[in-house]
């Protein structure tokens, strides 16, 4: 996965939120009191929302997560940068998630690991193409 280069930053005003909306890759800016304030094409297609929906409202709302997830959240919320790799509460699909405090906000990203199907599938289209 790319890693975007944030620790550059500060805080909320000083994030290129254009250049964040382009990552492959779902990112969440989260403020202190665990509302979104800004959610990339990659993240609300993941939640199936639109940006203007979520921007405000409360992540992790009404949605019951792990003690594990839980302890990672209280490490960033603690100011301690951050990674997991689980089960997403919302998805249901395997992720790693790096979560980073900022001054006034938390930045999370995701990227959806591939189960063993798909790395099956990936495999088997490989070995198709280099025996063309």
């Amino acid at each position: 996965m790319y890693k975007f280069p944030i620790s550059k930053y500060k805080r909320f005003a000083d994030l290129p939120l254009k250049e964040l909306d382009t990552q492959k890759f779902a990112i969440y800016i989260i403020d202190f009191h665990w509302n979104y304030l800004f959610t990339n094409a990659v993240g609300c297609k993941t939640l199936n929302k639109k940006s203007d929906d979520l921007i405000g409202t409360r992540a992790f709302a009404g949605v019951e997560v792990d003690p594990e997830f839980s302890l990672f959240l209280k490490k960033v919320e603690q100011g301690g940068v951050s990674n997991i790799t689980t089960i997403s509460p919302l998805t249901r699909k395997r992720v790693s998630i790096t979560g980073y405090p900022l001054e006034d906000c938390y930045y999370f990203a995701v990227s959806v690991l591939p189960d063993k199907q798909d790395l099956m599938n990936e495999l088997r289209g490989e070995l198709r193409r280099t025996r063309k």
